[in-house]
């Protein structure tokens, strides 16, 4: 981006208020010379960074007032507890998911039932989801609903950047591997500004 100091604008200025003063110029000069000052005035304090971009090279990123979560995909999942044993008696996992801003939930999902280990999930209901408070942290949970006689088991559970102000803005939060799980997420996201 193009500027024009402001040092060089004065002097200019200065030239032309000197010569009209010594009536060097004449009123239509003076008018056109206002008429450019004012245009390049105007077209300087212009911002002409992309969204979510300030400072004069469009370097620095701005944190967006808040995200709005459009839908969560998880195309890899364990098979199996941690113990080797299946998550269901006779069929896949019923998964759902909660969403935890600073250890308070804020988002429970739908739950996708007997789901098998090649299915991607893909959850929107409940969505867009609207997050203000882009710099705490966040959690996502990940359980197998047993039913109400049956405590739900815990398949995974990550800690994540819901925003970085070095992550250029993303469509899509990826999550693959956290802590060596077998997850892999996908988060799809808009950013409010």
């Amino acid at each position: 981006m193009r500027t024009i100091s402001r040092i060089n604008i004065k002097e200019w200025i200065a030239f032309w208020l000197y010569s009209i003063k010594q009536k060097k110029v004449n009123m239509k000069k003076i008018g056109l010379v206002c008429a450019c000052i004012t245009i390049i005035l105007f077209a300087c304090n212009k911002d002409d960074c992309p969204q979510g971009y300030t400072g004069s090279d469009c370097d620095i990123q701005i944190a967006p007032a808040s995200i709005t979560l459009n839908s969560v995909d998880v195309t890899d999942f364990p098979d199996a507890k941690s113990d080797g044993s299946g998550w269901d008696d006779s069929n896949g996992p019923d998964i759902y998911f909660k969403l935890y801003r600073n250890d308070s939930e804020i988002f429970t999902s739908d739950t996708k039932s007997d789901v098998l280990v090649t299915t991607d999930l893909i959850f929107t209901d409940g969505m867009p989801f609207n997050i203000a408070n882009v710099d705490d942290d966040y959690t996502i949970s990940f359980f197998d609903e047993d039913g109400l006689l049956d405590a739900n088991d815990e398949m995974g559970s990550f800690v994540f950047d819901m925003y970085s102000s070095l992550n250029s803005f993303p469509d899509v939060i990826h999550i693959e591997n956290p802590g060596g799980s077998e997850f892999d997420i996908n988060i799809h996201v808009d950013y409010n500004f």
